[in-house]
């Protein structure tokens, strides 16, 4: 697990491993596993493999999320309010749901 450099006032709702589904063309997805943060001001995910992204989603930008499955696997899509969608799957999203709801984050 990568360190996670928590700013001032800034305390760890929750963590762990998920794969990220970076969307590419119409149809086609990047896999990226790695480890997600969920901290009381913004929500964040760190590949394994590779440090050439880190994204980072504050918590003031996100209006909502909601549940799928992808071949029998849990998935959390969470949106922001640019109508962006960044896509989560593992068997941690249940714990990503409870974090996100503890948040005030709405799931539709």
């Amino acid at each position: 697990m990568a360190n996670l450099q928590l700013n001032r006032g800034e305390t760890l709702i929750g963590s762990g491993m998920v794969v990220y589904w970076e969307p590419y063309g119409l149809f086609n997805y990047s896999t990226w596993s790695g480890y997600i943060y969920v901290t009381n001001h913004r929500v964040l995910f760190h590949p394994l493999i590779s440090s050439l992204f880190t994204l980072e989603l504050p918590l003031a930008g996100l209006n909502r999320f909601w549940t799928s499955k992808h071949f029998f696997v849990p998935a959390v899509t969470i949106c922001d309010k640019n109508a962006e969608t960044f896509r989560f799957s593992g068997f941690k999203t249940k714990k990503l749901v409870s974090w996100l709801q503890q948040l005030g984050i709405p799931k539709v």
